[in-house]
């Protein structure tokens, strides 16, 4: 023990402590920010991916559901005999016919899409 203190230490070397923690925590804040930015490169990225196949999923399965409830009530208007009514007076709706005609207009629009691409 000098003077009083247990550790004698200069205000020069205090000064140098003080910068050395600074420029540690300075590094640390600029690692976490370039942590940070890459995370939300990574997300955003990841929104760009899976937005247009969230909507494409969502849209088919709308289009199924809308296509099984419109058509049998198309079809019972047109053709009374094919598609018969419960005992409620509902109609009965046929299962996978939204599903057939979707895929068919995605594959018509596909074939005539392909006529108007060159390659």
């Amino acid at each position: 023990m000098i003077n009083g203190r247990i550790f004698p230490i200069s205000t020069f070397k205090k000064l140098r402590i003080i910068y050395k923690l600074y420029n540690i925590f300075d590094e640390m804040k600029t690692e976490y920010k370039f942590i940070g930015k890459r995370l939300l490169q990574y997300f955003l990225q990841g929104l760009v991916v899976l937005a247009p196949i969230g909507i494409t999923v969502w849209v088919i399965f709308g289009l199924f559901s809308w296509i099984d409830d419109i058509l049998p009530s198309l079809i019972h208007s047109i053709f009374p005999d094919w598609i018969k009514k419960d005992a409620e007076g509902n109609i009965q709706k046929i299962a996978g016919l939204g599903f057939l005609v979707v895929i068919s207009v995605v594959l018509l629009v596909g074939w005539l899409s392909s006529l108007f691409m060159v390659g």
